[in-house]
């Protein structure tokens, strides 16, 4: 592997472990179960980015999935 993709991948990995952490944040903050979208709209990141993660903190057992909003079609997640 060369040099600049070890280093795209370290800033990869540092990107991947902020956007968790911004996410759990909000949750915490707002107390209260939210879609991704609901999320991407209390913080700094994109709903893409936002569901990019969401499958990885469940897996972390860090949130869980909970119900569906019927009225937007979205999964809601809260903090464990």
């Amino acid at each position: 592997m060369k040099q600049t993709s070890r280093t795209a991948n370290e800033r990869y990995k540092t990107k991947k472990v902020t956007d968790k952490r911004i996410i759990l944040w909000a949750l915490r903050k707002y107390g209260v179960e939210l879609t991704g979208l609901d999320i991407s709209e209390r913080c700094a990141l994109t709903y893409h980015q936002v569901m990019r993660r969401m499958s990885e903190l469940e897996n972390e057992n860090k949130v869980k999935t909970t119900t569906k909003n019927v009225s937007q079609n979205r999964m809601m997640y809260k903090i464990i």
